[in-house]
């Protein structure tokens, strides 16, 4: 069987194209953030059932986002989802309570979303706090105040739960001292790195 290499990667074999040999095995890496996802929502969808808070689809949704492997990733992406989160929702609960659920409401909510996200240069933010203010504003589970406020409940909880998860995962598996990492991390989260 003859091979000659394409780009790594991928080779031509008698047989097809295919990957490198090895590679069918799953990596310890991902074994270990399916471990993670799946520790995450058990979590979560107890926590939710438990307190009777209503938004665990959204919590699930947003852990299953914002879960990266390596924390660093995580931290980063569940800074963009929080800020995106309250910036369209409270942008959606103002536009929808000003002009009524009417389209118009959306409209010009989507239209004072983009505006501010450009005007503060959230560029990376842009397209989640633009998917909020409809889901706040066309849910027809509640007033749009009550919607928003269960949607930035279960985004919190789905960012806080996963970072917690990997973090007892990290420390768990001795890969990192919880002590001298927390602040590292808390410090490049907060500063929005």
């Amino acid at each position: 069987m003859t091979r000659k290499t394409l780009r790594p990667g991928l080779r031509i074999r008698s047989g097809g194209f295919g990957p490198r040999s090895g590679a069918d095995k799953p990596s310890s890496r991902a074994i270990r953030y399916a471990v993670e996802t799946i520790s995450t929502t058990v979590i979560l969808v107890w926590g939710f059932r438990v307190t009777g808070w209503p938004g665990a689809v959204w919590a699930i949704i947003t852990a299953i986002l914002v879960l990266h492997p390596g924390l660093d990733r995580s931290l980063r992406a569940s800074r963009v989802r929080i800020v995106a989160t309250l910036l369209g929702a409270s942008i959606g609960i103002v536009s929808g309570v000003l002009l009524g659920g009417s389209t118009l409401a959306l409209l010009v909510g989507i239209v004072a979303t983009i505006l501010t996200c450009y005007q503060w240069r959230l560029s990376r933010h842009l397209r989640q706090a633009c998917l909020t203010v409809p889901i706040v504003q066309m849910s027809q589970q509640g007033t749009v105040v009550h919607i928003g406020y269960e949607r930035v409940i279960a985004v919190l909880a789905g960012c806080v739960v996963p970072l917690l998860v990997q973090y007892v995962w990290q420390f768990a598996l001795g890969r990192c001292q919880f002590v001298a990492h927390f602040p590292k991390a808390f410090e490049r989260f907060s500063a929005g790195k």
